[in-house]
């Protein structure tokens, strides 16, 4: 793979590319959690069934990212990323065909794999072409594009219903479209496939507080992804307002990356990111009382989901401040490695929750695990402190 960092135009191109892509992807993604989650209640399952089924789709992403690296070294980054592609539409033309709750756990495993490949290396790439001075506002940007995927995906429930074949055939159109910009620029690209200069525990180690940024962008927003439509659905609201619902808070988190992304480049961002931990906390105690308050309901979703981005953004933004090029692409696999570790235990927890307290559980768990994680940027000196 070329290098664009020898022209503006080829920059462009490569980012325009790969910020497209992703989108489409996460169109894919917002798509299914939303619909596997009420295919599975449809069919009877209890809250921890549907967080455990969730959570063979995340714990692919912890077991598939530390190879991430080699792969991209023996394959090439981007023609990995459209082998990822060709997975995806596989694997959701399978659980179309094959509707039960244990063949789904092998095949959201199956996609969550190809998934998480396809992030590794999108976010990798960004971060590289992003200038200094633009980092934070691009990474926005960015963040605000998969946000914007994000949205769509539920409007396609909301268009064509949650049964049926319709819906996997919608995530299916999202990932052929992924692939039309990777292919465009298959020879063009950042230099990622050479050997970084330590292991994932190096990466681990030497920046503690921003990879946990990391697991909790995981934990918080595939909880809201995937139990929001059970705690909607228990909460009383039909399956149509929560879609809705879901991509009115995606839409709202649009704009919360820009001026996020915006704070980034002119303030420290661990200052942003304290900022994030704590408006996410609030907005978990806040939602169990404007749940049957539309205009309050809307508000608060919108906040939370943008503050949720909000760990993805600063988290980024801290990367690329530090790591370049191989090293950049290995420490962003560990960020994605603890996302996944947060995405697995969220909705597990949270399902259990669930049935504990129910529907209430869901927003308790992600209010303790903000205010931990506050405690440790406030208390713990940590290197995104000093950012």
């Amino acid at each position: 793979m070329s290098s664009t960092n020898d022209g503006a135009p080829g920059r462009l191109l490569s980012l325009a590319a790969v910020m497209g892509a992703g989108a489409i992807v996460t169109m894919m993604s917002g798509l299914v959690w939303p619909l596997l989650s009420f295919r599975l209640e449809a069919m009877g399952h209890a809250g921890t069934a549907i967080g455990l089924s969730t959570a063979a789709q995340t714990a692919a992403m912890i077991i598939i990212a530390p190879v991430v690296p080699w792969l991209a070294r023996a394959v090439g980054a981007t023609r990995l990323m459209l082998l990822a592609v060709a997975n995806s539409i596989a694997v959701l033309l399978a659980m179309a065909a094959w509707e039960s709750y244990a063949s789904w756990l092998v095949l959201r495993f199956l996609l969550g794999a190809g998934v998480e490949i396809l992030f590794i290396l999108s976010d990798a790439w960004v971060i590289q072409l992003a200038p200094e001075r633009q980092r934070g506002r691009i990474l926005g940007v960015y963040t605000a594009f998969g946000f914007l995927g994000f949205a769509g995906g539920p409007l396609i429930i909301d268009a064509v219903g949650s049964q049926g074949w319709a819906p996997f055939l919608g995530g299916v159109a999202c990932a052929a479209l992924a692939a039309v910009p990777l292919w465009l620029v298959r020879r063009v690209g950042p230099a990622l496939e050479g050997r970084p200069s330590g292991s994932i525990l190096t990466f681990l180690r030497a920046t503690p507080a921003i990879m946990l940024a990391g697991a909790m962008y995981g934990f918080v927003d595939v909880i809201v992804l995937a139990l929001f439509p059970v705690y909607g659905l228990r909460s009383g609201l039909d399956e149509g307002t929560i879609a809705r619902l879901i991509s009115l808070t995606v839409i709202g988190a649009i704009g919360c990356q820009l001026l996020i992304g915006w704070l980034c480049d002119r303030v420290r961002p661990a200052r942003v990111l304290v900022g994030c931990t704590i408006v996410a906390a609030l907005a978990a105690v806040v939602l169990p009382f404007v749940i049957d308050i539309r205009l309050a309901l809307i508000a608060v979703l919108c906040v939370w989901g943008g503050v949720m981005g909000g760990f993805f953004t600063v988290g980024m933004v801290l990367l690329g401040r530090r790591y370049d090029g191989p090293d950049l692409l290995t420490a962003n696999t560990v960020f994605v490695v603890m996302f996944g570790i947060g995405s697995t235990v969220g909705p597990t927890i949270g399902g259990a929750a669930m049935d504990a307290w129910d529907p209430h559980g869901m927003v308790a768990v992600v209010a303790t695990a903000c205010t931990m994680y506050l405690v440790l940027l406030i208390f713990r000196p940590a290197e995104a402190a000093k950012s």
